[in-house]
């Protein structure tokens, strides 16, 4: 005679809620560390050494007119501590070509990874993916709008700033208000 099976035996076993989300948590931030480390395979940062030598900061420069004949910046001693009468900067000129590339390597990764997490946030509610990677692609979308702004912020324009939040808000809204009708 056959047994019927209790119920429970039969349903397939639910996966537990701490496993999904760690499945989650992995997706979001190993999708951020592949961009940012193949970003910076592929990108690297400029470096200072590229744009001053070390010999400039080596010179002793004393005085202002020997300072300002070697391109420098001659900072006058107010205190009157620096028996030179004053303080010469080598670097002042190939500083700020490092500073111009950095802001425009910033601005450049910014640009990666907002492009890269609107795309994750849009193959997170359009593409019928299951509810572990819709989830980890969302937050994954949203951390990288975050690291792309904070990557840039302290150089950017107040008005991009605006922009970009805006931009972010809007695009979060469009597909959030897509994905969750009432």
């Amino acid at each position: 005679m056959e047994t019927a099976l209790a119920p429970e035996m039969n349903a397939p076993k639910k996966t537990p809620a701490i496993v999904k989300w760690s499945f989650v948590l992995g997706i979001m931030l190993l999708t951020n560390l592949f961009v940012a480390y193949l970003v910076q395979a592929l990108y690297p940062s400029p470096k200072y050494e590229d744009f001053c030598s070390a010999d400039l900061s080596a010179k002793m420069v004393e005085t202002e007119t020997m300072c300002r004949d070697m391109r420098g910046q001659w900072y006058a001693d107010q205190g009157g501590v620096n028996p030179r009468g004053g303080y010469c900067n080598l670097t002042v000129e190939c500083q700020g070509k490092f500073d111009a590339a950095i802001s425009f390597h910033d601005r450049n990764i910014f640009t990666v990874f907002v492009i890269f997490g609107v795309l994750l946030l849009a193959a997170s509610v359009f593409l019928g993916i299951s509810e572990v990677l819709a989830l980890g692609f969302s937050f994954g979308g949203v951390l990288a709008l975050i690291i792309g702004s904070f990557w840039h912020w302290s150089t950017m324009q107040e008005w991009l700033r605006v922009i970009v939040l805006g931009v972010a808000l809007v695009t979060v809204i469009v597909i959030a208000a897509k994905k969750f009708k009432a």
